[in-house]
């Protein structure tokens, strides 16, 4: 009992139940039916985005299933398929007052022939003429329209498949409010369900979330011919109004039309709001706002939808699928409005497949639907849908309003121009949804930092690589930084300095910034046409004149006694050493160059070991007299003897200049010279990275020293020689000026003064050398003598010839030295060579 036997065994009830609905699907996927309903809808012509959208809806659900459209029943045997009924009344032909009655007529005729059908709203504006009429027909309706007003009659066929306009401002105001805003103004259309309901809500969110009102909510009329829509003088009073009340959030219910003249008041008046909500923003900002599209940086809106919500249904995807679908067959880009008409007929096949999902279908026929209508209608209102194009749909039970999910909140960001629009309306609420954070406050609001200073559009340099633009980051950069223009070197070797804004800084930090008053800097060298060149050149001209003029007076006197016993090669050299030391200083004048800097260590260098070279030999040729009269040897000086001495002296100094030319010449090198903290002038100078330098200056200063040490051992020589004294004197006068001059030189900074005092320490102790050595030759060819002491080993010599004094026919010479280059043979007196 109770079991089925086969020859195999038994099969037990649960089995035997499982193989009888096996069979009823098997008959049922052999005899399914396919079930026709009307989607219908009246738009005027203009109304283009809510009737694709229902029509492209239509399109998608009846292609699935290898186009017999939606399976439903338990089986899912069954298939339904919407028919269009779309309907069109003309707006270019019924207009004015003609319109609504033609609407309500069509949706009539509509409502009332045939079988049942499902109906998606038109567009907000011609909403009212449709909700009456369906719910007296018993004909469910989804409206397209977001006012609460329009469905307080709480009519049981009338369905608000958009969200509640009234919640617009709420994500938006939730994030603000917790980002620190206090402070809130409202202005908008007191007439439209739409614009005066909406910021009265808002008015409540935000003393719900703790902001307060910083002035009255501020309404006007917006219809007939006490509108006020297009009054500009008012728009901007209130505008105005709206920005010196401290309002931190302006918040508008408005249209394009007021939209431009409160963007351009604030703009003009340079309000500082930290955020701008205007309920216009989502409406097609780009295309509604003519040539301030550019303000739209940073202000938030609101709208039923927004493409950058990741919600998606079995049938076209996501957002960016609806779109690539869309658009081709439309030749439109679909707004919200097509995708909540879509989601209404998507709607609908939920419902529909959820009131018969329990339900077995074979043999129904074409009536199931007319005799199941309430039962979907009940269905459609417990509808909770999650997985729709539109986000979550589900109906609030007293009103029949959609509160699925909040709408959402966008925002401008980045910046727009017109070859390169980056100005995108991001989606920053939901937060589950959206794509970017709700920036709070706006750049233009915030305090500048360091090196930056707030510039209005209006103190915009033309240039400066910065545009117009109202609620953007006017933070730009900042100097109080000037340009000097520094001139050239003049007469009195200065530089004026004048003072400019550097075209490269188009903003000042400090408003009040002057420039400085204009002043003089040091040349880096001393110009030829300055006074102080004139000077250094007045100087050395007689340096050189002097030496040149005592070069001529020895070279034409060499024949002179006292000029041949002074031997004037040496004389010669010393005195071209003098010349070349008295134009030491030319050098020095005019700017740096690669020539002027290789010869200013040339002169100085070769001039002065020309001038010792010389002087040394002539001591070293007096020692030497004087050493041999302390022996009693006769035996003449000459040049000759001398002169190996006198050029290794010299060619050392000229070699070492020679090495440092051809290794690393010193060359004309630039430095940078602070005319004030925010300028430099560039200069140059010589310069050189080599040791030679250093080993000139300690060579030649140890020639000077040697020289000085010889001074000394020959100062007891008579003065008929008529160098040695003033040989002592010279070295001597040298060595000081030297000693105190040079020091003193790298002390002193101004340029002018140390090219004119190194004249002055190059020239006077060469032409006292000069004058020590030739004015008493001068002296003696004209006759005049000096006074001389003689030596001991001299007396002593002369003592003896005396005494042993012989006849001149014994040809035997007693040799004595005179105290000149001469020697004394017998009593016949002969020049030493």
């Amino acid at each position: 009992m109770g079991r089925f036997r086969t020859q195999g065994g038994s099969l037990g009830c649960g089995k035997v139940l499982l193989l009888l609905n096996l069979l009823l699907l098997l008959l049922n996927l052999v005899h399914g039916f396919q079930i026709q309903v009307s989607v219908g809808q009246v738009t005027p012509t203009s109304c283009k985005q809510h009737r694709e959208g229902v029509r492209f809806a239509i399109q998608k659900i009846n292609a699935l299933n290898d186009g017999q459209g939606f399976r439903i029943g338990y089986g899912q045997s069954d298939f339904v398929k919407f028919v269009d009924d779309t309907q069109v009344v003309d707006d270019t032909a019924f207009t004015g007052a003609s319109y609504d009655p033609e609407h309500q007529r069509v949706l009539t005729d509509l409502v009332s022939s045939g079988d049942k059908r499902f109906l998606v709203g038109s567009c907000s504006q011609k909403s009212e003429n449709e909700k009456t009429i369906a719910n007296n027909g018993q004909t469910t309706l989804l409206a397209l329209v977001g006012p609460n007003a329009y469905y307080e009659d709480k009519l049981d066929y009338i369905f608000g498949m958009h969200l509640s306009s009234y919640t617009y401002t709420e994500p938006s105001f939730k994030t603000m409010a917790f980002e620190g805003a206090k402070t809130v103004a409202i202005g908008g259309r007191k007439q439209s369900l739409f614009f005066q309901t909406t910021c009265a809500q808002g008015e409540a969110y935000l003393k719900k979330y703790g902001m307060l009102m910083s002035m009255p909510r501020r309404e006007y009329e917006a219809s007939g011919d006490a509108s006020l829509v297009k009054d500009e003088d008012y728009q901007r009073r209130l505008a105005r109004d709206m920005c010196t009340s401290g309002a931190e959030v302006y918040v508008g219910c408005v249209g394009f039309d007021e939209a431009k003249v409160w963007l351009k008041t604030w703009e003009e008046l340079d309000c500082k709001p930290k955020a701008i909500w205007l309920t216009c923003t989502g409406w097609g900002w780009k295309g509604g706002m003519g040539t301030q599209v550019r303000d739209g940086q940073y202000v938030l809106g609101a709208g039923q939808w927004h493409s950058a919500m990741t919600y998606s249904d079995p049938v076209v995807g996501n957002a960016t699928d609806f779109a690539a679908e869309f658009e081709p067959l439309y030749g439109f880009e679909p707004t919200y409005d097509a995708v909540a008409a879509y989601t209404a007929v998507y709607v609908y096949m939920k419902a529909i497949q959820k009131a018969f999902r329990g339900d077995t279908l074979s043999g129904a026929g074409t009536g199931l639907i007319n005799t199941n209508y309430e039962k979907i209608r009940r269905t459609l209102s417990f509808l909770i849908e999650r997985d729709t194009l539109y986000g979550p749909v589900e109906f609030d039970l007293e009103y029949g309003r959609n509160i699925g999910r909040q709408p959402a909140n966008m925002q401008f960001l980045g910046e727009y121009n017109e070859t390169n629009d980056a100005m995108v309306d991001y989606c920053v609420a939901p937060s589950a949804v959206a794509n970017s954070n709700l920036v709070y406050p706006t750049p233009n609001s915030q305090t500048c930092g360091s090196g930056t200073r707030y510039v209005s559009n209006a103190d915009l340099v033309a240039g400066a690589g910065k545009e117009r633009c109202l609620l953007c980051d006017k933070c730009l950069g900042c100097e109080n930084r000037y340009e000097a223009v520094v001139g050239s070197c003049d007469f009195e070797g200065k530089r004026e300095v004048t003072y400019r804004w550097p075209a490269d800084v188009a903003y000042r930090c400090t408003l009040t910034a002057q420039l400085p008053e204009p002043k003089s800097i040091d040349c880096e060298y001393a110009p030829e046409d300055s006074g102080f060149a004139l000077g250094v050149i007045i100087i050395d001209a007689v340096g050189m004149v002097v030496s040149l003029v005592c070069m001529v007076f020895i070279l034409l006197k060499r024949e002179h006694t006292t000029i041949k016993r002074s031997q004037p090669f040496f004389m010669v050299s010393f005195l071209l050493g003098a010349a070349i030391c008295n134009a030491a200083s030319l050098p020095f004048l005019g700017a740096a160059d690669n020539i002027s800097c290789a010869m200013r260590p040339l002169l100085i260098s070769t001039g002065t070991a020309l001038m010792l070279s010389a002087l040394i030999v002539k001591m070293l040729r007096i020692k030497k007299i004087l050493t041999m009269a302390d022996k009693l040897v006769v035996k003449a000086v000459t040049v000759k003897d001398l002169l190996p001495t006198f050029l290794a002296i010299y060619g050392v100094a000229l070699g070492i200049w020679v090495v440092w030319v051809a290794i690393d010449a010193p060359a004309k090198t630039s430095y940078l010279k602070t005319v004030d903290p925010y300028n430099f002038h560039k200069q140059y100078e010589c310069s050189t990275t080599s040791v030679f330098e250093t080993l000139l200056i300690f060579y030649v200063g140890g020639l000077l020293i040697y020289a000085c040490v010889l001074a000394y051992q020959i100062r007891q020589m008579p003065d008929d020689l008529q160098e040695t004294k003033p040989m002592l004197f010279s070295a001597y006068t040298i060595f000081l000026f030297s000693a105190f001059g040079i020091p003193l030189l790298f002390l002193i900074k101004d340029v002018m003064l140390r090219v004119l005092l190194m004249s002055i320490f190059i020239n006077v102790p060469v032409l006292v050398t000069v004058f020590c050595l030739c004015l008493p030759k001068f002296l003696s060819v004209l006759g005049i003598e000096m006074g001389s002491e003689t030596p001991t080993a001299i007396a002593t010599m002369q003592t003896m010839y005396q005494t042993n004094k012989v006849s001149p026919s014994q040809n035997t010479p007693l040799p004595i030295i005179s105290s000149g280059n001469t020697t004394q043979e017998g009593g016949h007196t002969t020049e030493s060579p």
